[in-house]
């Protein structure tokens, strides 16, 4: 679907009004203000939503405005949620790289898959299973949307050829068929092939599955975050608290010079 540009320049109110009655009858909204991610941009300000454009697996292929910077680039780009290729920088985890498409420069995190922390037990071979994988090769990027870090939550596929013959490796799925990542059941809940591979990789005592009582990388997330307030709290209260002996000091500055 084509997305329109509205100038209301200098039109009376009443035709503003009919405008407005026009775009809300065709289930388009409003916006008056600064402009959501997702928002067509107009020159006066005013934008409006149109129905965004879902495929057969019920994936967004809009186009989104993405502002300077936010993903480190040096100049404004448009970003899509169409597929498009990219060759992989840079490996920080189990489920996070930076690629490159083109003069662009992405973060990208893997969709459906939760990888074990650097600091949790096979944190490090999860990376270095992903290294193994992407590291320095052409992939293709299906984006699935953008996380509150700015990252294009995505599916990543590797195209490699044997014999002649392409073969598709989904790496998301070989993070968890491989025992390195666990399927991220919060944020794709209906990913049965993710659901399946960590079933068996469990059954089988692949990777992480070796630990008798593995810890889910988002609970060691929280528990992690609730021991830094604890702290916080305690030295707050540390620094509240003032020694006898500086009590007397600051008696003694009180009382009045004979």
């Amino acid at each position: 679907m084509k997305k329109n540009k509205i100038i209301l320049y200098f039109l009376p109110l009443s035709v503003c009004l009919f405008i407005s009655t026009w775009l809300l009858a065709k289930n388009n909204v409003i916006i008056v203000g600064p402009k959501p991610r997702n928002f067509q941009k107009v020159n006066i300000g005013i934008g409006f939503q149109t129905k965004p454009k879902v495929n057969k697996n019920g994936e967004i292929s809009t186009d989104i405005n993405i502002n300077k910077n936010e993903f480190g680039g040096k100049t404004n780009y448009k970003a899509s949620y169409s597929p498009f290729k990219a060759q992989v920088k840079w490996v920080y985890d189990g489920d996070s790289i930076k690629v490159q498409s083109g003069k662009r420069v992405l973060m990208v995190r893997l969709y459906g898959i939760d990888a074990p922390e650097s600091k949790q037990p096979f944190g490090k071979k999860s990376l270095q299973n992903l290294m193994k994988l992407v590291k320095d090769k052409q992939v293709y990027i299906k984006p699935i949307t953008l996380d509150k870090y700015k990252r294009y939550v995505s599916k990543v596929y590797f195209i490699e050829e044997k014999n002649n013959i392409k073969e598709k490796k989904y790496i998301n799925l070989e993070q968890v068929k491989n025992g390195y990542a666990w399927h991220y059941k919060r944020y794709a809940p209906n990913d049965t092939d993710l659901a399946q591979a960590q079933e068996q990789a469990c059954k089988d005592k692949l990777g992480l599955w070796v630990q008798k009582n593995p810890i889910y990388p988002e609970t060691y997330r929280y528990s992690k975050k609730k021991k830094s307030e604890v702290k916080e709290k305690k030295q707050d209260n540390n620094t509240k608290k003032v020694k006898p002996e500086e009590k007397k000091e600051q008696k003694k500055e009180l009382k009045p010079t004979s």
